[in-house]
């Protein structure tokens, strides 16, 4: 075949086109192989990065201004700890007394939850003559602090102290400061310390996971609702 003839049948391919196909399929992988390696290393440098960026996601959720009031305030639940905040509190000269919802109709959430704390406020230390009860139903933080508000309304109490556990008092705060809203009564707070999850360990443990997770939503939905 002539050499005229060769080039009308022959197509006219640039000299690097054939690699072209194979070029795309490398890049590729070359990409995914980046970002694998990428990823490898973020996983492996996690517990150098990530408990600093958590443990300050958990701070968001923490108050602690305790300032001298009529009156501390115990909220109910976690009463092996909240108790003992409130009676360091009071044998630091805070408040000369303490408040404790009770619910005698409720066993769980109500009744024992007093009992309890006041158990544990009587072995720190507080006289009984110093802890009131302030009895009636509650089932929420928003109940305790329309209940906290008549109690101080009606005693002439100018200033209480809300003690609840870390994770909490972000929450209790938003609630308590809208339910107070207009009483001329002033609020300060005062985390009470869990050693078992808090913001220091808390992504470490299953509890830990569920009660921030909890905290997450209950705050998102009490921003969203109020």
């Amino acid at each position: 075949m002539s050499e005229t003839a060769r080039e009308r049948t022959e197509p006219n391919v640039p000299a690097d086109a054939s690699h072209g196909p194979l070029r795309r399929p490398r890049r590729r992988r070359r990409i995914l192989a980046i970002l694998l390696l990428a990823s490898l290393a973020g996983l492996a440098s996690a517990p150098i990065w990530a408990p600093p960026l958590l443990q300050r996601y958990a701070l968001l959720f923490r108050v602690n201004d305790p300032e001298p009031s009529d009156a501390v305030c115990i909220l109910l639940g976690g009463f092996h700890v909240r108790p003992m905040r409130a009676a360091e509190l009071y044998l630091r000269g805070y408040a000369p007394k303490i408040l404790i919802v009770d619910y005698p109709d409720d066993i769980f959430y109500g009744s024992m939850e007093s009992q309890l704390a006041l158990i544990v406020a009587r072995r720190c230390g507080v006289p009984d003559r110093d802890l009131v009860r302030v009895t009636s139903p509650v089932t929420s933080t928003a109940e305790e602090a329309r209940l906290y508000r008549e109690y101080a309304e009606k005693n002439g109490l100018k200033s209480l102290l809300i003690v609840t556990t870390a994770f909490h008092t972000r929450r209790a705060r938003w609630i308590f400061d809208r339910v107070f809203a207009g009483s001329g009564i002033r609020l300060s707070y005062a985390a009470a310390f869990d050693p078992h999850v808090n913001e220091r360990n808390w992504y470490t443990s299953d509890e830990g996971l569920v009660t921030y997770f909890s905290e997450t939503v209950k705050t998102l939905y009490y921003y969203l609702r109020y």
